[in-house]
């Protein structure tokens, strides 16, 4: 786990506020991965034995969301938030401004602030727990937008879980936007982890919860069946998920999308309502896909900028073909494609970004050496003695790799210490991609160049520190003496080791990510990237719906003094042209 700063204390409006600012998610550190790993498994395997969407729905009565009366509503929705302090704070600040001055390139736009605030899902990582949503989460966005109880104009709150608020079966979540608390001076009003609002006469907007890719709950079914039973034929329906199913339809493996079109088709085409906007987050950036013809404009829109690691645009499909409506055309993306393709090759300095996981491959390549150190002793020589005794270069790499074969020949141990490290390289590569085979070949690749690189380092070492130290291994010498180059390979197995072979991974990140499209989570969570933040805007009046999309190319970095943070508020600006939705 990443060891987190020191605890501080707010004074917030009076009271006492104790949270921990965090910095990003290291999801290339070992024993974070082990841990979400863990919960991420447990939940899937028990998550349906304990569906806490049948629970809700026995204990609460329908909840009644209706802002139709007023003239016109401004609502904001963003996804996955709760990461580093400098993204989750500096996102928060925005939103609570009573005013938003957006940087256009025509003239600057002043929007009010929202009177709904729509959280779409993955509202804390990496996993939620009542400490993970104090520091990542509520802290920030208590002292973004202090309490106020006298506040006749504080704005609702309303959120949909995603996979990751489902890591403690949605235990901590149902806690915080299920019982009616203030969060900062959000109010939330659900009483479900879904939802349905009625914006104004004719406009609703949805939330559903897929619980984890799971089939969507009876209950939730029969509860938007009653919500639809307060309905007109032709509402329009603004319909929120926790991720962008109609992209994933690329994969022909992912079956998200059927759960989707099912619901649409039973809940909202057979019952005589329009879909005009489709929104989600899971994906760290902002997309938009739209389908044009005589009749009718339809947008699916990507907006999951709220402060998580960034996700790249660049191996975005150019159409989605396979969708209920019909296809889809990509429109808009931020960062843009060529920004996203230069963003990755941050992995060149993967080692520097991604320390802990040197450490992680310095063990690995130590071990490896010393197994093999130990496993091939023959008459008071070992192996690496013998490499020793001749120059590293091309003129011997024939003789070197006879003696790598003919060790490995007469060493059952060392054989399957080998396929355990290829093997396993081999199942991280992303097969879930059109270049199925292709991505196999470059997993397969990426194992057997970490073991090449490992054994070409110990010829290597051993050679400077037998001919040039005269620092050997041999079991002849002096005890002193073998611990002296026992040490000596050690260290250097375990620096050097470790920076090469992180950079190998960084390197073949880059090469599967732009070649073949695949490893986008890896290839970006890699760059804990806080930067090319964004969240949606909607002003709402009886004739048309006005989507700003909002980005913010740098977030602030926050420095504390005393109870507050100190740090220019970032400068958002208009991603695109306002998108305007006629009804």
């Amino acid at each position: 786990m990443e060891k987190d700063p020191a605890e501080v204390e707010f004074k917030v409006r009076g009271y006492k506020l104790t949270f921990t600012p965090m910095k990003m998610v290291g999801w290339y550190d070992a024993t974070q991965l082990i841990n979400t790993g863990a919960k991420a498994f447990i939940s899937s395997v028990f998550g349906n034995y304990a569906d806490k969407r049948e629970i809700q729905a026995c204990l609460n009565n329908e909840d009644d969301h209706d802002y139709s009366d007023k003239k016109e509503v401004w609502f904001d929705y963003l996804a996955d938030l709760g990461d580093g302090f400098d993204s989750t704070y500096t996102l928060a600040r925005l939103l609570a401004k009573e005013e938003l001055t957006i940087k256009d390139k025509a003239s600057d736009k002043i929007i009010p602030r929202g009177d709904l605030l729509i959280m779409g899902g993955d509202q804390v990582y990496p996993v939620a727990s009542r400490q993970g949503y104090l520091n990542r989460l509520t802290g920030p966005y208590n002292i973004a937008f202090p309490l106020n109880q006298n506040d006749p104009k504080a704005p609702h709150l309303y959120a949909i879980p995603g996979n990751h608020d489902w890591y403690d079966g949605l235990t901590n979540f149902l806690k915080i936007f299920c019982q009616r608390r203030s969060f900062g001076n959000w109010r939330t009003q659900q009483h479900r982890s879904y939802f349905a609002i009625k914006l104004s006469s004719n406009v609703w907007l949805w939330g559903i919860d897929i619980q984890l890719d799971a089939d969507i709950d009876k209950p939730q079914l029969d509860y938007f069946n009653t919500i639809s039973s307060k309905m007109k034929p032709e509402d329009k329906v603004i319909l929120c998920t926790a991720e962008p199913s109609w992209v994933y339809t690329k994969n022909p493996k992912d079956l998200s999308y059927k759960n989707l079109e099912y619901f649409e088709k039973e809940y909202i085409v057979k019952k005589g309502f329009k879909l005009i906007l489709s929104l989600a987050g899971d994906l760290h950036h902002y997309s938009r896909y739209s389908m044009e013809d005589e009749d009718t404009v339809l947008h699916k829109i990507t907006s999951g900028g709220g402060g998580a690691f960034l996700h790249p645009t660049h191996n975005l499909p150019e159409k989605l073909d396979k969708l209920r409506e019909g296809s889809f055309d990509f429109k808009q993306a931020y960062p843009s494609k060529a920004e996203s393709r230069r963003l990755i090759l941050r992995n060149l300095i993967f080692p520097v970004t991604n320390w802990k996981f040197g450490f992680f491959m310095s063990g690995i390549y130590l071990l490896f050496a010393w197994i093999l150190q130990t496993s091939t002793r023959n008459n008071d020589t070992t192996f690496l003695e013998s490499l020793a005794t001749n120059r590293p270069g091309f003129e011997n790499i024939i003789w070197f790799y006879k003696q790598i074969i003919s060790v490995i020949v007469f060493s059952p141990f060392l054989v399957v210490i080998i396929g355990v490290i290829v093997a396993g390289l081999y199942a991280f590569a992303d097969k879930n991609s059109k270049h199925k085979n292709w991505a196999k070949l470059f997993g397969l690749l990426h194992g057997i160049s970490h073991l090449v690189i490992n054994l070409l380092m110990l010829w290597v070492f051993s050679y400077i520190n037998l001919q040039l130290f005269n620092i050997g291994l041999q079991q002849k010498e002096p005890l002193y003496n073998m611990f002296k180059g026992a040490g000596l390979l050690s260290l250097e197995m375990f620096l050097i080791g470790g920076g090469v072979g992180s950079m190998i991974m960084g390197i073949y990140l880059i090469a599967s990510n732009l070649l073949l499209g695949t490893h986008d989570n890896e290839a970006f969570s890699s760059l804990a990237w806080k930067d090319n933040k964004n969240f949606l805007r909607f002003h709402l009046t009886s004739k048309e719906l006005t989507i700003y999309p909002i980005g913010i190319p740098k977030v602030t970095r926050w420095k504390k003094n005393g109870n507050y943070f100190e740090g220019t508020d970032a400068i958002p600006e208009l991603i695109e042209e306002p998108i305007k939705i006629k009804l």
